[in-house]
């Protein structure tokens, strides 16, 4: 089960562009609140308070948002605005009920190191999220997958992986998770090599038919 993570916003009466500018301007990101069970709600949190939560894991789990003057929701971050410039511009909180099941992106994180890294092998992790159908109250923090038996050529998949209990993955079973892949270098010399082989092989189909003719 997931740790419950908590954020304070403070509800807004004004919005428009000018608005926004202020609040930024002021450490605050202006965002809404929204689900089944609650009405539109303007609000602002801080932005350090925002990025905390992101960088903490917090984007795809349950959060508290206690909502100042108001109560505590139990949410989920639905969508976060960037500027081009890479700041943020606006954030909407989804209001979940904790006896609905719901579907979500959970990181996956690598453990243990591969056997075959000692003859040169590069691990590869082409997927680095998966989504789960489960209770909010059951989201995983993160899905730990161990890789230190790959070999050179070896791959995880995800239908290898064992999900907690209550938590059902959504995502394909057949796409790749990890894969020890081999050297760079030696994956060029085979091209190389192929190469060579067909140029030589033109070169001798074209004396062929020089003598014939």
């Amino acid at each position: 089960m997931s740790n419950l993570v908590f954020i304070e916003a403070e509800k807004r009466t004004k919005s428009g562009k000018g608005e926004a500018r202020r609040l930024r301007a002021a450490g605050q990101l202006p965002g809404v609140l929204y689900g089944k069970e609650v009405d539109n709600i303007k609000l602002s949190v801080k932005i350090k308070d925002l990025e905390k939560l992101l960088h903490t894991g917090g984007e795809g789990g349950l959060i508290s948002l206690k909502l100042a003057g108001d109560k505590d929701y139990h949410v989920m971050i639905r969508d976060v605005q960037n500027h081009p410039l890479g700041k943020y511009t606006h954030v909407d909180f989804y209001q979940v009920s904790l006896k609905d099941k719901l579907i979500t992106e959970v990181p996956i994180y690598l453990t243990g190191e591969p056997e075959g890294l000692k003859g040169g092998g590069i691990l590869q992790q082409p997927l680095r999220a998966i989504e789960v159908e489960c209770l909010p109250t059951n989201i995983p923090e993160k899905i730990e997958v161990d890789v230190s038996e790959l070999e050179m050529g070896d791959s995880i998949s995800v239908k290898e992986i064992q999900p907690p209990e209550g938590v059902e993955v959504m995502t394909d079973s057949e796409e790749t998770i990890a894969v020890l892949a081999y050297p760079q270098v030696e994956a060029e010399e085979d091209t190389e090599k192929e190469e060579v082989t067909k140029e030589a092989t033109e070169e001798q189909e074209g004396e062929a038919e020089e003598q014939e003719e």
